[in-house]
């Protein structure tokens, strides 16, 4: 090996060793960071908080993203009623298609029918409510008390029936 390859050689090497060293130290301060920073709960151990409660400090176990209508900030809920999403979703017209024709869910189509399904439980949601008298209606909600929420399920059906 002449001069001018043992300089490469040890150039090459000392170029590895400081990328192997970078590298640890990388991952050193990701795994410091994770299981120190408060923005990444539980670190990398995989930990998830037991349920989401946007509700804390009132009557109410909700997740905001449980609304369908009416008051969404749980801290304004006085008469809230819920319903079987599922059950709903599965009387409406789109999802039949869905089912009927093997729509992929995923697909551009299957979406589509998604949304319009979903978006007719809504306006249906909203009908009930108001002639009900409620202030909201939820996919999923519980009293911290135990007692029971107004389910409007059947409600919501008939009128999906009739707008059909």
């Amino acid at each position: 090996m002449n001069h001018y390859q043992s300089i490469q050689s040890s150039r090459s090497q000392g170029v590895i060793r400081t990328s192997l060293a970078l590298g640890v130290l990388l991952c050193m301060g990701a795994l410091v960071h994770g299981l120190a920073s408060p923005a990444l709960p539980g670190g990398f151990q995989g930990q998830r908080a037991a349920a989401p409660d946007d509700g804390r400090g009132t009557p109410y176990k909700v997740e905001k993203s449980d609304n369908l209508c009416g008051l969404s900030e749980p801290r304004q809920l006085s008469k809230p009623a819920k319903v079987d999403y599922d059950a709903l979703l599965q009387v409406t017209d789109e999802y039949r298609e869905m089912r009927d024709k093997k729509i992929d869910p995923k697909s551009a189509r299957g979406v589509e029918l998604h949304n319009k399904a979903h978006n007719r439980i809504v306006a249906a949601c909203e009908r009930a409510r108001v002639n009900a008298g409620y202030c909201s209606v939820w996919k999923t909600i519980a009293r911290r008390d135990g007692k029971a929420i107004n389910d409007l399920t059947k409600a919501v059906k008939r009128d999906l029936a009739v707008g059909a």
